[in-house]
């Protein structure tokens, strides 16, 4: 099975170094820049690899790890996702003055099932139903 996640934190990187270790092949696609990273990646061993978005979305399983500021840019970005597992986790906020502009006002997970409809979709740690 293939991993591939969007977005780096400690939590996606913890997930990546476990799910390497045990055997999955791991796609790490940072849209801010792989750069900080690649050393890290490196030491996950044969498994892991920095990719292109579009590498990490061909994954069967999606991680999501966006900033709210990046959300909707990057999954506008993504290909068809139909057939694939998609987990969202909560977002980080760089600009806290966000949060009182446009789309700001609806929830992360919302904006995420919105732009990717045909996708299983959960919400990391908290499953929610979206109709399409």
């Amino acid at each position: 099975m293939r991993i591939g996640i969007i977005g780096i934190g400690s939590l996606t990187l913890e997930l990546a170094i476990r799910s390497a270790r045990a055997g999955y092949k791991i796609t790490l696609h940072n849209p801010r820049g792989s750069s900080l990273v690649g050393e890290v990646t490196a030491k996950m061993g044969s498994n892991a690899a920095l990719g292109s978005l579009e590498k990490a979305a061909a994954a069967d399983i999606i991680l999501l790890f966006l900033a709210k500021d990046d959300l909707e840019c990057v999954l506008k970005k993504l290909p068809e996702m139909s057939g694939k597992i998609i987990l969202h986790t909560s977002s980080l906020i760089f600009d806290p003055h966000s949060l009182l502009s446009g789309i700001t006002h609806t929830m992360t997970y919302k904006i995420t099932a919105s732009l990717l409809p045909r996708g299983p979709y959960c919400k990391a740690l908290q499953s929610d139903r979206f109709k399409s």
